[in-house]
């Protein structure tokens, strides 16, 4: 058992104004939500619960995070211009078969072009059954 000063105590039983943070840009909420309204990620932590310490972000690392998405990355050559589309938010729960990991993975839904995986965690058994039955997509990477 940890014993605590009486000022480390009152410390940590305080309550932060903006009591939750994005784990990706650093953006601070006043009440839980779900999902980023800056960056657009699932990861928010609880600042009370881990520690009453906010992560420090610099706004120049993480500004490029915060930028809207409007066209899709997967332009096409068509002699000397780009053909491109407009992004559509797709999120696609993925099984790595290797790794037994399962992840929610960001791509555009006109083109299916892949950006990001988010909330990876340890895939459940009935997961796994369902990645290798062809109900839920599943991938395998060398380890």
């Amino acid at each position: 058992m940890v014993e605590r000063t009486e000022g480390e105590a009152q410390a940590l039983s305080v309550t932060l104004e903006e009591p939750y943070q994005c784990k990706l840009c650093g953006e601070r909420f006043a009440r839980s939500v779900t999902q980023c309204t800056s960056c657009g990620s699932t990861s928010i932590r609880d600042v009370v619960a881990t520690g009453g310490e906010y992560d420090v972000v610099s706004e120049d690392a993480v500004r490029h995070l915060k930028r809207k998405i409007e066209f899709c990355w997967n332009e096409k050559k068509a002699g000397n211009n780009y053909i491109k589309h407009k992004f559509v938010k797709k999120l696609v729960k993925v099984v790595n078969l290797s790794t037994t990991e399962i992840h929610e993975q960001l791509r555009c839904g006109t083109c299916n072009r892949f950006y990001a995986s988010y909330n990876g965690r340890a895939a459940t058994p009935e997961e796994m059954e369902k990645a290798r039955a062809g109900k839920i997509e599943s991938v395998r990477t060398q380890v």
